[in-house]
């Protein structure tokens, strides 16, 4: 763990975007004009830590699909906001709603679509694989690239410099079991 990470232990709340985090931003489309997009394992992994760790999880998205929904639905995540248009407008929200302090909220975001809601909350955070102007408002840039365990990465972190990761993957394990 880095010192300039010590952040992390006080994030109340990650909100996320999907495309370039959740995903590696790609566009696929088979012969029949069918979208695809590939997501990584590890982050239902990491949602379920979460949950497990008692932090709440935001999902917001632009695009607006069945196949973003089918996914969050599939995970259980409880609050997942697809079709957005004002990304600042949902954090206004998120922030009331789950009553947490702007200072602890945690945004990862990858394009210059997320610059605006970034420069709000106290913790912007990205992959790798975010352009410069999102690399350079950032408090971490993670190592993994969009697509490729994003939220993984992310979610140890976290609950490493909270002291609680043992305990939760413990948990987690356990649950396995049964």
């Amino acid at each position: 763990m880095k010192n300039k990470d010590v952040f992390l232990k006080n994030v109340e709340i990650i909100i996320s975007d999907v495309d370039g985090v959740w995903t590696d931003g790609g566009m696929y489309y088979s012969s029949d004009n069918t979208e695809l997009k590939k997501f990584s394992v590890y982050d239902g992994g990491a949602v379920l830590l979460l949950r497990m760790a008692n932090i709440p999880l935001v999902v917001i998205s632009g695009e607006k699909n069945s196949i973003l929904e089918n996914r969050f639905k599939k995970l259980k995540i409880d609050d997942f906001r697809l079709g957005v248009k004002n990304k600042l407008s949902e954090l206004d929200d998120i922030i009331k709603k789950y009553k947490v302090n702007m200072e602890n909220t945690l945004y990862i975001g990858d394009f210059i679509n997320d610059f605006l809601i970034m420069g709000k909350v106290g913790m912007p955070v990205c992959p790798v694989s975010a352009c410069k102007e999102i690399k350079n408002i950032s408090r971490l840039i993670l190592k993994k690239r969009g697509g490729e365990g994003v939220l993984w990465e992310l979610t140890r972190k976290l609950l490493q410099h909270k002291n609680i990761y043992e305990n939760v993957l413990q948990k987690y394990l356990k649950n396995l079991e049964i």
